[in-house]
């Protein structure tokens, strides 16, 4: 770029701010640049512009020098804010790559190893759980304590012609306990079961007299009438279990189960 030089100026005050009128202001004006910076071909352009704007330039100068202190602030500026900008870019490029990529782990550890969300696909739950109704299952229940009768679970097809790949069952009889239905009435060790979370008048038929083999479970599905549970797959294996369900998450009633 080509430095304007000047010379013997008059009050800035009787120019009207345009440069044709600031030149005219003066006596007389010197082209200054700097080697390496401005071509020769730039410098002959501008020189060649000034001369229709007043008498010429007095001469054109060439220099190696840098240029003058007020200049060298204003591009040290430039290129420190320029920098400092550039590193506030990266910065926050690796800071939100970072906490992307974090939350996305995180996500995969919780549901690989912590909790999952699992929705009902049937009605074999009803009228307590509805198809499409979501819950959340626990996957580390069962690595702190056993499991309980009453607990709803959700465990891997125990047949491989199952149309689902996983089903959700209440655990009615634990390991070594004896199970059967009489008179639409389900009986663990020859004692009645009571079942607060069925419906009224509901019947439980179609359990033989048999007992739950050590490390499986009797599972059914609180709808009787259609569920496909231990009754037509036997006692379920203890190694195919997900996880716990214990938060209804999708349509009410909402909560803890």
């Amino acid at each position: 770029m080509a430095d304007l030089v000047l010379v013997k100026a008059a009050p800035v005050a009787n120019a009207n701010g345009s440069p044709a009128a600031l030149l005219g202001a003066t006596d007389g004006f010197i082209v200054v640049y700097r080697a390496g910076t401005t071509s020769k071909d730039e410098a002959a352009r501008i020189r060649h512009s000034m001369n229709g704007l007043v008498t010429g330039p007095s001469g054109v100068v060439v220099t190696a020098l840098p240029p003058p202190r007020p200049v060298r602030w204003l591009e040290r500026r430039f290129v420190a804010g320029d920098a400092a900008s550039r590193g506030r870019v990266r910065r926050n490029t690796l800071e939100w790559s970072g906490t992307l990529l974090a939350m996305f782990l995180l996500f995969f550890f919780l549901r690989a190893f912590v909790m999952a969300s699992f929705e009902i696909p049937s009605s074999s739950m009803a009228p307590y759980l509805k198809p499409g109704d979501r819950v959340l299952v626990s996957k580390l229940s069962y690595r702190i304590h056993t499991l309980h009768r009453g607990d709803v679970i959700v465990f891997d097809r125990p047949l491989p012609f199952l149309n689902e790949h996983h089903l959700i069952k209440r655990v009615v009889a634990l390991p070594g306990e004896t199970v059967e239905s009489r008179d639409g009435k389900l009986y663990v060790n020859d004692r009645e079961l009571p079942e607060r979370y069925l419906p009224a008048g509901t019947r439980t038929d179609g359990v033989t007299k048999q007992k739950v083999p050590a490390g499986n479970y009797w599972v059914m599905g609180d709808n009787r009438t259609n569920s496909a549970d231990s009754r037509f797959f036997g006692p379920m294996r203890r190694d195919l279990v997900v996880g716990r369900a214990f938060f209804h998450l999708w349509r009410p009633p909402f909560g803890f189960m």
